[in-house]
């Protein structure tokens, strides 16, 4: 007797297939932009995001808080200029960090708070006990 494969396990592996391949290329397009190393914490009050930036000044974060996810995002322009006599070199290049992390839908994105010190971002996100209703997206402020 041949076991028939469930078809929702067959979508949940092809969709996995094709989001570990999109998010391939997008490396290998853009090296440049860098995925940070994170800890996710849910300690059942809150969950607490903590996202390694170094280098990073606090005003080139951007935060976009959902209740499906949270996007994280650095950019860096850096220019190098050098001028002598009959001659003139000027590059400029792009550099940063780009992450999307999901999020439970069980969370209160009007109470989220973020902080960023000695190179590391902590967003906490209040948990809710009941699902309420849908949220437009926040913009985070990065304190």
């Amino acid at each position: 007797m041949v076991k028939m494969e469930d078809p929702f396990e067959r979508l949940r592996r092809e969709m996995d297939f094709m989001f570990n391949k999109f998010f391939k290329e997008q490396n290998i397009r853009f090296p440049e932009f860098k995925q940070p190393l994170s800890d996710i914490e849910d300690n059942g009050k809150e969950i607490v995001i903590n996202v390694d930036l170094p280098g990073v000044d606090k005003k080139d974060i951007d935060l976009i808080v959902t209740e499906n996810f949270i996007e994280i995002k650095t950019r860096r322009k850096s220019k190098i200029e050098i001028k002598k006599k009959h001659f003139y070199k000027q590059e400029r290049s792009y550099s940063g960090y780009n992450r999307v992390i999901p999020l439970p839908g069980n969370i209160d994105i009007d109470k989220a708070q973020s902080e960023y010190k000695e190179g590391v971002l902590t967003i906490r996100i209040p948990k809710k006990g009941i699902k309420l209703e849908k949220k437009k997206d926040k913009k985070l402020a990065v304190k």
